[in-house]
């Protein structure tokens, strides 16, 4: 409702209908007139540029025909071997853990030589992982217990009542256990 209340100012009111909104937003100008061509008219142009191209196509001889072909065949074929090899990078990519969107930005990277921005994305997707990892690591490691243990002595008293041989074993274990 913020958004609708910065958007529409003065017009906006709490009790709006879905319809008076609608109303109130196509009275707005929010798509900038300079920039928009009404689909009729694209239409009308795609159509035209198609009939130039067919005419123009006509009026040449076979072997500039063929030429076009052939220049239009060698492109086709160019991104499609593009497409092929970035996609292929690509599911590797995802393989290894990274999102689609960044496995595609760095296949794209790749193919097209930009090594800085393809170390920048791994960089960022190791950074990623290693906190990651951190955050598993902190989460599953237990919670040490409160006062902790440490370094009980057997005294003379405790001792008192132990055999020879099960001081040996405790001595064996641990000598630091035994207070002389």
């Amino acid at each position: 409702m913020e958004y609708l209340k910065k958007l529409l100012g003065d017009k906006y009111r709490e009790d709006m209908t879905a319809e008076e909104i609608s109303v109130e937003l196509e009275s707005l100008d929010l798509v900038p007139s300079a920039n928009y061509v009404p689909k009729s008219q694209y239409d009308k142009a795609s159509s035209d540029a198609s009939n130039w191209k067919k005419q123009y196509r006509e009026t040449l001889s076979e072997k500039e025909q063929a030429e076009l072909d052939l220049k239009e065949l060698q492109e086709s074929t160019k991104a499609l071997e593009r497409e092929s090899k970035v996609s292929k990078l690509e599911k590797k990519y995802i393989a290894m853990g990274y999102e689609e969107a960044k496995a595609t930005d760095i296949a794209n990277a790749l193919y097209d030589n930009d090594l800085d921005k393809a170390i920048d994305l791994q960089n960022e997707f190791n950074s990623n992982l290693k906190k990651e990892i951190e955050k598993q690591t902190m989460t599953n490691t237990p919670i040490p217990p409160a006062g902790g243990t440490g370094d009980k002595k057997l005294t003379r008293e405790q001792r008192k009542g132990m055999s020879v041989e099960e001081l040996q074993a405790l001595y064996n274990e641990d000598p630091k256990k035994i207070e002389i």
